[in-house]
């Protein structure tokens, strides 16, 4: 087992406990983290420590606003640009 400190942070996660949890029916060694939004949530430490979850899940939702937010701007500049050439 890999000790595991309080106070670290992955990505957007703070670890808040050093002291793993066993969930029912699960091998792994799950740890209690609170994401930066607020959420507090159980995260497996090979998870963790591999880089697969960075977040509560609010990271993802940000960045497809953002992405959604960038297509449409690409959409709009392509209709006007679109339009322009057809009138000229």
């Amino acid at each position: 087992m890999i000790p595991m400190h309080e106070g670290t942070r992955y990505g957007r996660l703070i670890l808040i406990s050093g002291v793993p949890y066993r969930v029912k029916n699960d091998t792994n060694l799950n740890y209690r983290c609170v994401c930066d939004c607020g959420r507090s949530l159980l995260v497996g430490g090979h998870r963790l420590r591999g880089g697969k979850v960075r977040s509560c899940g609010c990271l993802q939702i940000e960045s497809q606003t953002r992405n959604l937010l960038d297509n449409r701007a690409r959409v709009l500049l392509k209709m006007t640009i679109r339009d322009r050439i057809a009138t000229a």
